[in-house]
């Protein structure tokens, strides 16, 4: 695998990418590794079914000083 990509805009703390690893890609989304994917379909296929579990879950923002 020669390129990454990114899926959502730079700026947007929300944004994942997908760096080149070895022979596949790392998925990484809020600095962390998620997933290792040996084409660009699965990668961009984990990170839809990501996206809408995390919608399910709620995004969290706002929640590092509940009250």
């Amino acid at each position: 695998m020669e390129n990454g990509f990114i899926v959502g805009k730079w700026e947007d703390p929300d944004v994942y990418a997908a760096v080149p690893c070895g022979k596949g890609l790392m998925i990484i989304h809020e600095g962390k590794q998620l997933k290792y994917c040996r084409t660009e379909n699965s990668a961009r296929n984990f990170i839809q079914s990501h996206k809408k579990a995390n919608k399910k879950k709620g995004s969290g923002k706002g929640t590092l000083f509940p009250n």
